[in-house]
């Protein structure tokens, strides 16, 4: 039976797995920390008054690291080809997001995410090589909503008990009524 807790998968241009097995990309134990993104808010003082005003911003992109143990020393120049595949250069104005597969980021429906920082411990033949894989969850920007406004003069509220024809309009569009 697979141990789906130390197997990682990340999709990008290609697939690539990091396992405890031989057929892996790359043979190594993961273990995978999941930060959720909280709340984020933006509190500001109104002048006059006395208290603040809390707005909510939506939520910040979860943070996960990925801590990746080889043992092999055959399996080092692998680590190339995750660099290659996943890291963005200098060069890139952005940045492609990549699908990330490990039980712990589903528990969080952390769909994909991209890669900001890679590091390692130095090789030795007892504890073998750490690598750390630092990663943000990435969210489409959400794009702006435009609405028709209506002109000033259209009724805007209809219902029983209102006379028919008469025009009705919030009174920030038309002034103080009498």
């Amino acid at each position: 039976m697979i141990d789906l807790e130390h197997r990682l998968v990340l999709v990008g241009t290609r697939r690539f797995v990091i396992a405890p097995d031989a057929k892996a990309d790359l043979k190594g134990a993961v273990r995978l920390k999941v930060k959720p993104g909280g709340l984020r808010e933006d509190t500001r003082e109104i002048p006059g008054q006395d208290g603040s005003t809390r707005t909510v911003l939506g939520y910040a992109d979860a943070e996960l690291t990925a801590e990746v143990i080889i043992w092999e020393e055959e399996q080092l120049p692998r680590l190339r080809r995750l660099n290659d595949l996943f890291r963005p250069r200098r060069e890139q104005s952005s940045f492609n997001p990549i699908g990330i597969v490990h039980p712990a980021a589903t528990r969080w429906n952390i769909k994909q995410v991209y890669i900001f920082a890679l590091e390692e411990t130095p090789w030795s033949p007892q504890d073998g090589l750490t690598l750390t894989i630092s990663m943000r969850e990435w969210q489409p920007k959400e794009k702006r909503k435009t609405s028709k406004t209506k002109s000033v003069g259209e009724p805007t509220v209809a219902g029983p008990g209102l006379p028919e024809g008469r025009d009705i309009t919030a009174p920030s569009k038309v002034g103080v009524r009498p």
